[in-house]
């Protein structure tokens, strides 16, 4: 016999403030990745990128430019010549 399960009022309440909890969390991380930005100047070094935002989830070379990408907040330094160009 198959028994059925009906999600109740708490269940659903508890859904909704987990799903709140993650993007406070997410909106907060963010924020960081901004303030480390903040830090960043032209002519940084890789190395000194890297030691202020964390490693990147991406790394991309392309027409003698190498992009760096971090997930939070969607952020990227571009770098010519091993330092940062924008």
């Amino acid at each position: 016999m198959a028994r059925l399960h009906y999600a109740s009022a708490t269940d659903k309440s508890n859904e909704r403030e987990a799903n709140i909890i993650g993007i406070v969390a997410l909106v907060c991380v963010a924020c960081q990745m901004d303030k480390k930005f903040a830090r960043l100047q032209t002519g940084v070094t890789k190395s000194q990128v890297i030691g202020i935002l964390g490693k990147p989830n991406a790394d991309k070379v392309e027409n003698g430019s190498e992009t760096l990408r971090w997930d939070a907040g969607n952020h990227y330094v571009k770098l010519r010549d091993g330092r940062v160009s924008e």
